[in-house]
């Protein structure tokens, strides 16, 4: 087995680059290159005499979790906070407690909500897929208030950073993004292909070792010269890579011709007998030989029963210390197993989890293959832990605005299993994909669904003891197209007998995150029909069975807020929603608007800030903020930041009308006639945009035009400005037409 041995302190072929590195003004440092070209030894040189605190992690996520990169980090910010301002772990608890949701904190003060903690049988709700945002700019806040309070600047050296998870890529970005000079956090991420993308990275090609000083470091005696010069450029210049190879060597493999690395490796393996080949995968599954290129190809093409039946055993092991909070989550054993059917059946727990946080982007770099495998989506008798997962997965990916992949496989699914226990979610899924995210929705078709599934369901499950359940649940996707129709009474009546259906049956304590759901989807129509009081009395009950979930306090604030005299209430109700979740834009937003409403402008400008610094590409905040440098007479302002807006955002009647309206000030006639024409293509009603659109026509001695876009802007809404600029049109008519 190969020896590892030491790689010299540095590449002398780039000693200028440690001060380089050093002095670097740029979060993001990604240095390309295969291993063995003494990074490491020169990362370290580049900060030995700074103040810098340097961290050497793997970012391999496989084998160091959904945040491989940042545990080590994460995990010593909490634990000196805990020792010395537990106040900003308390601060921070909601973000903490959700991005690791198997940590705890004698510091941590508030409950989870029941989208975090329901049972999985019964956990009818998933978090928004921007939800994970919100969860990486709070942990980032996090570690830059801790980093603040110790005075202290940390260099984060990550190796095989080309496998980090697209969560800790993201959370790269939003450290990149909120500290773009590096002076809190720096990063330098060693990729070995190439393959890592980060627009905001200062890239390193990292140079190879000149032949000379290649053979100076390696023991080639006994190695013919045309060997040597084969093994340099086989291991492209890398002294790890060409350890493997005089292994390979010294076990009488040659590496002949335009022979492969792989093909070198694969031919030494050949010599192995299967119980060597067996210990040889054991030990660098147990962590032993990670770095052992031998013992990586090993692992990957190594099959045998009794290796598959350790992985299991393994993977059992990792996840139950991860949710005993003992350790990250690693999908390395599970990925590992041979057979393609155990390897999925044990990547449902992984899949399960960054489910239930919202980590959809690495849930689905794990899982999409799977979801394109036919043969394995319609694997089993239809009721098992993987359909339920690929079930699940239809949800989400409807929800997430990708109906398209959903669809064909729920159709398929239930021709395949009509009596499978998960045909009533199946269907649920599709009466929901058709009424409420397919554009344009098929409310007819989702009709369709419903009383199918309602149907199926008493025909197939009334000796389940979820029955009413079951049932419920269907009836609550009804309900909901139902209201779509406008058939409010008939969705009413559904969505209270529901709830107390399902009190009767099972009793208070059983169900709860889906009774919350049906009051509060009850409280919807009421405040859709305009019953104000109803709505807010359904929705405080709601809340009172899911009192932590910060939408329902932004739902309430949002209820409040058109209220006559209970916009301060509506103030408190967006202080809680913000209480409760990872940084809330929406909820500073909504407060925003409702500032400016209250004249609390520079109050407002700061939520509006804040939307962005939180979600850069929030058009709507842009927007906001633009409205209130426009109500200042700031145009030029006004202008620039509109047209941010509309970088992001191309179909909004009010971003258009109220763009228009800024043209106009600024003299800009034509461009404003292009964007009112644009907004009253999107919304025909828009009373502003046809009037002012008609005043513009008028200055241009369109008359006719005019009056007809400032007739349609008074039929829409009769303000008596617009009455009073029809009356001067239809005068200019008069006199035109006299003076003919």
């Amino acid at each position: 087995m190969l020896t590892q041995r030491s790689v010299p302190q540095a590449n002398l072929q780039w000693q200028s680059l440690p001060d380089e590195i050093g002095s670097l003004s740029a979060s993001i440092a990604t240095l390309i290159g295969p291993s063995g070209l003494g990074q490491h030894e020169t990362v370290r040189a580049a900060f030995v005499a700074s103040n810098r605190e340097l961290i050497e992690v793997d970012g391999d996520w496989n084998v160091s979790g959904y945040l491989g990169g940042f545990e080590e980090l994460v995990s010593n910010s909490i634990t000196w906070a805990e020792a010395h301002a537990p106040y900003v772990v308390t601060k921070h608890e909601q973000t903490l407690k959700r991005i690791f949701p198997t940590r705890s904190s004698s510091f941590f003060r508030t409950p989870k909500d029941l989208t975090n903690t329901a049972d999985r049988e019964e956990r009818t709700r998933f978090y928004h897929f921007e939800y994970q945002n919100k969860l990486l700019v709070g942990l980032a806040e996090f570690i830059f208030d801790v980093l603040d309070l110790r005075g202290a600047a940390v260099a984060l050296l990550i190796d095989n950073a080309g496998r980090l998870s697209p969560t800790s890529r993201n959370l790269v970005s939003v450290f990149a993004r909120k500290d773009p000079l590096g002076v809190k956090l720096q990063f330098v991420l060693l990729d070995t292909d190439g393959s890592l993308f980060l627009p905001e990275a200062r890239k390193v090609v990292v140079p190879i070792w000149d032949y000379e000083e290649f053979c100076a470091h390696l023991a080639f005696d006994g190695v013919a010269h045309d060997s040597r010069e084969r093994i340099y450029r086989l291991s492209g210049g890398s002294l790890l890579t060409a350890q493997t190879l005089l292994t390979c060597v010294a076990a009488g493999i040659r590496p002949v011709g335009t022979m492969s690395l792989e093909s070198v490796i694969d031919l030494y393996l050949s010599t192995l007998d299967s119980s060597t080949k067996l210990e040889l995968a054991l030990t660098f599954f147990n962590g032993a030989s990670r770095t052992d290129k031998i013992a990586q190809r090993n692992a990957l093409t190594f099959r045998s029963v009794d290796l598959d039946h350790v992985l299991r055993k393994m993977h059992r092991e990792a996840v139950e210390r991860f949710r005993s909070g003992n350790g990250p989550l690693i999908a390395f054993y599970a990925l590992s197993i041979g057979d393609r059917h155990q390897r999925l059946e044990a990547l449902v727990d992984i899949c399960e989890i960054l489910m239930q946080i919202g980590l959809y982007d690495s849930w689905f770099v794990l899982f999409a293959e799977y979801f394109n495998d036919e043969e394995l989506r319609l694997a089993g008798d239809g009721n098992g832990r993987v359909l339920g997962l690929f079930i699940n997965a239809a949800f989400v990916l409807y929800a997430m605005g990708d109906a398209a992949a959903a669809t064909p496989f729920l159709k398929q699914f239930i021709e395949r299993y009509p009596e499978s226990r998960f045909v009533p979610t199946a269907l649920y899924a599709q009466s929901m994909i058709y009424g409420r995210y397919q554009v344009p929705v098929d409310l007819d078709r989702a009709e369709e669904c419903a009383v199918r599934n309602l149907a199926i369901i008493d025909n197939n499950f009334t000796d389940n003891r979820k029955f009413r359940y079951i049932r419920v649940f269907a009836e609550n996707a009804y309900a909901y197209i139902k209201a779509r129709q406008g058939r409010f009474a008939e969705a009413l009546e559904i969505c209270e007998r529901g709830n107390t259906e399902i009190v009767a049956e099972y009793g208070n304590a059983s169900f709860v995150l889906h009774r919350s759901i049906l009051i509060y989807n009850t409280s919807q129509i009421y405040e859709f029909v305009g019953d104000w009081q109803k709505a807010e009395l359904q929705l405080k009950a709601a809340m009172a069975l899911d009192p932590y979930y910060a939408e329902y306090h932004n739902d309430l604030a949002n209820l409040l807020s058109r209220q006559p005299g209970r916009q301060h209430e509506a103030l408190e109700a967006y202080e809680r929603a913000i209480e409760l979740s990872p940084p809330y834009y929406e909820a500073y937003l909504n407060r925003g608007m409702l500032r400016v409403e209250l004249g609390m402008l520079d109050w407002a400008v700061e939520d509006f800030k804040r939307v962005l610094d939180i979600k850069p590409e929030e058009w709507r905040a842009f927007r906001e903020l633009a409205n209130v440098r426009s109500d200042a007479d700031d145009f030029h302002g006004a202008l620039l930041l509109y047209k941010q807006a509309l970088a992001f955002e191309q179909n909004d009647a009010d971003l258009h009308a109220n763009l228009g309206l800024v043209l106009s000030h600024l003299g800009e006639r034509e461009l404003a006639i292009i964007h009112y024409r644009r907004a009253i293509a999107l919304n025909a009603s828009h009373a502003q945009a046809q009037n002012n659109l008609g005043i513009e026509l008028v200055e241009a001695g369109e008359l006719d035009g005019a009056r007809e876009h400032i007739a349609a802007a008074f039929r829409t809404n009769a303000d008596p400005e617009y009455g009073f600029n029809l009356e001067e049109v239809e005068r200019r008519l008069r006199v035109r037409g006299a003076d003919h």
